[in-house]
C-alpha cells in the first residue's frame, strides 16, 4: 500500500473523512496505479523489442555476409527474417522485416 493509500485510510479510520469520500479518493488512486503500471508494462515492452530488433539486425547481417546467391525459395529462411506480410492493395505489398524496416514491393 502507498504513502497516499495509507493517508487516506488513516484519515478514514479516524472518522476524518467521509465515507464516499473515501471511496472516491481509493478509487482514483487505484486507476492512477493501474495507468503507471499499463505505462511501465509499455516501456518494457518497448525496450524489449528494440532488443529483438536488434538481434533480428544481426541475425540477418551475418547471414548476408556469408550467403550465396538462392535459386529457389526457402520458406524457412523467408520466416526467419520477415515478421509478416502487408498487403497495400492488389498490386503493392510490403515484408515487415523482424529487424525493423518495411520493405514495400510492387507485383
Amino acid at each position: 500500500m502507498g504513502k497516499r493509500q495509507q493517508q487516506i485510510t488513516q484519515l478514514f479510520t479516524k472518522g476524518y473523512l467521509d465515507p464516499a469520500v473515501y471511496a472516491q479518493q481509493t478509487d482514483e488512486l487505484l486507476k492512477a496505479s493501474a495507468r503507471l503500471t499499463a505505462e511501465k508494462d509499455a516501456i518494457i515492452a518497448t525496450i524489449s523489442g528494440g532488443t529483438k530488433q536488434k538481434e533480428a539486425l544481426e541475425d540477418i547481417l551475418h547471414y548476408t555476409s556469408g550467403a550465396s546467391m538462392m535459386a529457389e525459395f526457402d520458406e524457412d529462411l523467408f520466416t526467419r527474417f520477415v515478421d509478416r506480410i502487408i498487403v497495400y492493395s492488389r498490386t503493392e505489398i510490403g515484408f515487415d522485416m523482424k529487424c525493423g524496416p518495411i520493405f514495400r514491393e510492387r507485383i
